[in-house]
């Protein structure tokens, strides 16, 4: 509170530095309603210059530059979660003595956690890569093919299921992500036998249907009077026309020359842009449905002593945020 300048100067009024308002205080008035006032005050709070400290940065001239630099506690602890988890070491590591030693040197700032706070820490962190990871997917244009993995653990019989997503995004860059590591309770027969259910009716759907169109070709071809030869002749011209006309004139490249698909797809998009999309989709389709590391391997990938002591919902958040990050 401030005095009041008043006209009448046997009159007492103050007025409050943040919020402005103006109040009686005469002599023989109560002060509860300043006092209410101090408590409900939408205060402009000064900002902490503890929390700025003087860094440098090097400059586009070669030497280095001072800037600024604000404490965020909440990058720190998604920094050390990333580190628990990327490098596989154990939560209680942010409880020896050494790890608190150096980060106490690195900054006086940062508060060490338990390790309980920082189990909740790479939860929370988990979630929000999960979100992040679920609206990648969303905008994907093309194809999304998932890949399935079998996980063991390295002291006891655990079994995992590891489902990998594959997909060309709009860079036409290959990307794959984790998307479920669960882990899979014996007996596994039932489940097995479910797939096995489900597979046979999409094989049997995909026969009957195979049958119907040879069926259906071969009666096209004895009713119609032209030679089939020329037909396809004549289509195939009628397609290079509306590609073009040119698509053939181009130079053929080398048996064993070296090109990477992904980007003559990517400089020849706008020119090709229906064949882009099918493009896109076929690339994204990965040779075997097992992961390309597993292709030629009858072992199965092996989860590390200390992960296998944490609990299955712990190991797919800790597996999928390494892959994620």
């Amino acid at each position: 509170m401030a005095k009041f300048e008043c006209e009448n100067k046997d009159e007492l009024k103050a007025q409050c530095n943040h919020y402005k308002s103006i109040f009686s205080t005469k002599s023989f008035s109560e002060t509860s309603h300043l006092r209410r006032h101090l408590i409900s005050c939408l205060k402009i709070f000064n900002k902490d210059i503890t929390q700025y400290t003087i860094a440098t940065k090097p400059s586009l001239e070669g030497g280095s530059s001072i800037k600024t630099y604000k404490f965020d506690d909440d990058e720190c602890r998604r920094v050390v979660s990333t580190f628990l988890v990327c490098d596989k070491h154990v939560f209680r590591t942010v409880e020896e003595p050494r790890f608190r030693y150096m980060i106490s040197i690195v900054s006086l700032n940062f508060k060490n956690k338990s390790r309980q706070t920082t189990i909740r820490d790479v939860l929370m962190y988990y979630a929000k890569e999960r979100d992040h990871v679920k609206e990648e997917l969303a905008k994907t244009h093309g194809l999304i093919c998932p890949t399935s993995n079998n996980w063991n653990s390295e002291h006891n019989n655990d079994e995992y299921i590891c489902i990998t997503a594959h997909w060309v995004d709009k860079n036409w860059k290959l990307q794959k992500r984790i998307i479920r590591f669960r882990g899979l309770s014996p007996p596994y027969d039932d489940f097995v036998e479910t797939i096995l259910c489900n597979l046979k009716i999409i094989f049997d759907e995909y026969v009957k249907n195979s049958k119907s169109m040879s069926s259906s070709l071969a009666r096209s071809f004895n009713v119609s009077d032209n030679d089939p030869i020329d037909s396809s002749l004549h289509q195939l011209n009628v397609n290079r026309a509306n590609l073009g006309g040119d698509y053939d004139e181009k130079s053929e490249l080398e048996l064993n020359s070296q090109i990477d698909v992904l980007d003559y797809w990517s400089k020849s998009s706008i020119r090709y842009c229906e064949l882009s999309f099918l493009a896109r989709d076929l690339l994204a389709i990965p040779i075997s449905t097992v992961a390309s590391e597993s292709a030629f391997s009858v072992r199965k990938k092996v989860i590390t002593f200390l992960r296998s002591s944490l609990k299955p919902k712990t190991v797919q958040v800790v597996v999928c945020f390494d892959n994620w990050m």
